[in-house]
């Protein structure tokens, strides 16, 4: 399963076609976003610094989209990679820890853009769709 981080969704709206390739060429069931991913772009909705246009593609991607509610477990997770990470001396912020705790909750592949944001995460499986070619981290 690939679970889309922020920027990703955002470049969805946005148009960028390599992103939207690489959700076209996948089933329904093999992608989804985080509840926290979805609180993220709500926000930006709520903000209403959307140009009316990419307001309504925000939208529309917001309710076709799967939805990966942040449960016990992913917060459990997100405890232990909050951990591992100070522990190295790489504090990172609070929601890109909890997204991350999520995906490796799940076993998912984490797309996002901002790769070097996750990176130290041990065990966490990164993906940028925004790149040509550049998986991983």
């Amino acid at each position: 399963m690939f679970l889309l981080d922020t920027d990703i969704c955002s470049e969805a709206v946005m148009g960028n076609e390599r992103v939207l390739e690489r959700l076209g060429a996948l089933d329904r069931d093999a992608w989804a976003i985080s509840s926290l991913v979805y609180a993220e772009l709500q926000f930006g909705l709520d903000k209403g610094k959307l140009a009316p246009r990419s307001h309504t593609a925000l939208d529309k991607f917001l309710r076709a989209a799967p939805l990966v509610p942040f449960d016990r477990g992913a917060a459990r997770e997100a405890a232990l990679v909050r951990f591992e990470l100070e522990g190295q001396g790489r504090p990172s912020g609070a929601v890109d820890q909890l997204i991350a705790g999520h995906a490796r909750y799940l076993r998912a592949t984490l797309v996002t853009g901002n790769t070097s944001h996750f990176q130290w995460v041990k065990g966490l499986a990164l993906e940028n769709w925004r790149e040509p070619g550049v998986a991983g981290g």
